[in-house]
């Protein structure tokens, strides 16, 4: 055989058996990768020979759970993988628990709730809506869970929300604390949505932006801000806010598009009113609060001018009233008169009446049913137990009380520098409603007293009527028509006072009348000196031989309880209750 060809055949040959050798005792190993399945675990993968066992598997821990095993997968035709098992490739080994953790979450990602679920079986799901808060321009409803309900659970999982959008206004407004002389801002949103359930449904947004109305409505300024961020037109102030009376009262309507629909909003002032105390002690001897009766009417014979003026159709349109103490009297008042003109057919569905903080203005035989009237109250605040039901006058509608005994937690949550002086220990009472009827029964029942004067009682409607209401209704013109800086020199200057010096000035005929005459005199205000001395003279004979003698002791004794009492009628105050109430705070 040639010699070349035996060359040729080795050279094909030799690196065949070369390569077979090489093969020959090599070991085949496999990897084995663990997912402990959100656990924890010390060995992430590890490495087998061929043919063999594994023999030892690591193990992972989770905070309550049990671990079941490794599995390649949860199909019908994964396997468990155990210590026992012969390898002969490489694995992706997940952990099993016997249960998992669902959790679904709110807009911002914080767990709304957890379900717990055990391995292979479904979730359940939730009754609890999540909440999203809104942004600038859109608030959030819940639409649904993104998930497949229908997924058997073997892992934990987050489950986030898909969410509906509606366009919003922000409106803000702010007001100085009449507590910690701060000024706080408060923002509210405006959305056609506050307006798709009937008026004889409480609805806690729209009373949140009704209070912000309210708040708002303290001068032109801040009302027409208020009104403008949510788009409304056609702002019409009455001259009330320029030009304030004994007999005026402010007022602002405006109208926007909601929808296919149309709103109107008449808002009523209830703040920086000055010479309006007038009306507000004005009662009257019988029927509605007679002060509180003829601003109601006066606001609604110019609402509707002002509908005719701008070709609102009042039968048609959905309405908002809204005002906080004086203005919550006349807007629950302004309520009765829409909701009995007869001339127009409104539907009670369509007129929103949100009240606070209001005093009682209708006599009960004009309350009747007003299922659109809502009064939001705070039990604690006396003005709303004035005048006293003995009078004869309530609230039309329903009341929503926001009272919380906690108040002042609530309040320092608030704000760290807010809050109201607590009863002091050891008093005669230890609540705002055992100061309410301690405060009330002085004012009733200071006839029974054998040394009571008749002409001083005012223990019933009539005898308020017959003996005060001329007297102190004339003091209350005078004072609030004075410059704040002659109220002020007559705040400092009784603040600067001794105790003696204060009895000796209420003590003596005409004490009241001579101390305060120079103040009045260097203001330059318009007064009747007669009226002036009778209305001040029943005003001194009442703090020390009448109804307010007991209440002037008790001041002088415990002056934080009364404080307390005219602080929980202090806006801050009731937003902060409000909030609280509707689960916002």
């Amino acid at each position: 055989m040639p010699e070349s060809y035996i060359m040729k055949k080795n050279l094909v040959v030799i690196p065949i058996a070369a390569l077979l050798l090489s093969g020959c005792g090599k070991t085949i190993k496999h990897t084995i990768s663990f997912d402990p399945n959100g656990g924890e675990i010390d060995t992430f993968s590890i490495v087998v020979k061929d043919g063999k066992a594994i023999k030892e598997l690591p193990t992972p821990t989770k905070e309550g759970k049990t671990f079941l095993g490794w599995f390649t997968g949860w199909g019908e035709q994964d396997i468990q993988i155990d210590k026992d098992t012969i390898i002969e490739q490489d694995y992706d080994l997940i952990a099993k628990w016997d249960t998992y953790d669902v959790s679904y979450l709110n807009g911002d990602n914080s767990v709304l709730t957890m379900e717990t679920v055990n391995a292979g079986d479904l979730a359940l799901g939730t009754d609890l809506i999540p909440a999203k808060s809104p942004d600038e321009d859109y608030c959030y409803y819940f639409d649904k869970w993104d998930f497949d309900f229908q997924i058997a659970i073997n892992k934990d999982y987050l489950i986030s929300a898909s969410w509906e959008t509606e366009s919003i206004w922000w409106s803000n407004t702010s007001m100085a604390s009449i507590i910690t002389n701060k000024t706080y801002e408060y923002p509210f949103i405006f959305k056609n949505s506050l307006f798709s359930q009937s008026a004889t449904i409480f609805n806690g947004e729209l009373a949140e932006y009704a209070f912000g109305l309210s708040l708002a409505n303290q001068d032109i300024e801040h009302i027409t801000s208020f009104l403008n961020d949510a788009d409304f037109a056609d702002i019409f102030n009455s001259d009330a806010y320029l030009n304030t009376t004994e007999h005026s009262i402010g007022f602002t309507f405006a109208h926007r598009s909601i929808g296919e629909e149309n709103l109107l909003v008449a808002a009523i002032r209830g703040f920086s009113y000055s010479r309006e105390w007038n009306d507000n002690l004005t009662l009257g001897s019988s029927g509605n609060h007679v002060g509180f009766n003829n601003a109601a009417e006066n606001v609604y014979t110019n609402l509707k001018i002002y509908a005719s003026n701008n070709n609102i159709n009042l039968a048609k349109t959905k309405i908002l009233v809204s005002g906080y103490s004086r203005g919550g009297a006349v807007s629950n008042l302004l309520g009765t008169l829409i909701m009995s003109d007869l001339d127009i057919d409104y539907s009670e569905d369509n007129v929103y009446v949100y009240t606070f903080e209001a005093p009682a203005p209708m006599a009960l035989e004009n309350v009747g049913n007003y299922h659109n009237i809502w009064n939001v109250i705070n039990s604690g605040d006396l003005i709303t137990k004035i005048p006293p039901k003995e009078y004869g006058l309530y609230r039309a509608g329903q009341d929503i009380d926001i009272y919380d005994s906690n108040v002042n937690t609530l309040l320092k949550a608030f704000d760290r520098s807010l809050s109201i002086p607590d009863f002091k220990t050891g008093s005669n009472y230890s609540s705002d409603a055992e100061y309410q009827q301690y405060f009330i029964e002085q004012l009733l029942e200071y006839e029974d007293d054998v040394d009571a004067n008749p002409k001083l009682s005012i223990s019933t409607r009539d005898q308020f009527y017959n003996n005060a209401q001329e007297y102190i209704s004339y003091v209350m013109g005078i004072f609030f028509n004075l410059k704040d800086e002659t109220t002020k020199a007559i705040s400092d200057d009784l603040n600067s006072k001794s105790l003696i010096s204060l009895l000796v000035i209420i003590g003596s005929e005409n004490g009241l009348y001579n101390y305060l005459l120079p103040f009045i005199q260097n203001d330059g205000a318009e007064y009747d000196d007669a009226a002036l001395k009778t209305s001040l003279e029943f005003f001194r004979l009442s703090l020390t031989t009448g109804a307010l003698s007991p209440l002037l002791q008790e001041f002088m004794t415990n002056p934080d309880h009364l404080n307390r009492a005219i602080y929980m009628h202090a806006p801050e105050v009731n937003y902060v209750l409000l909030e609280h109430f509707l689960g916002n705070f």
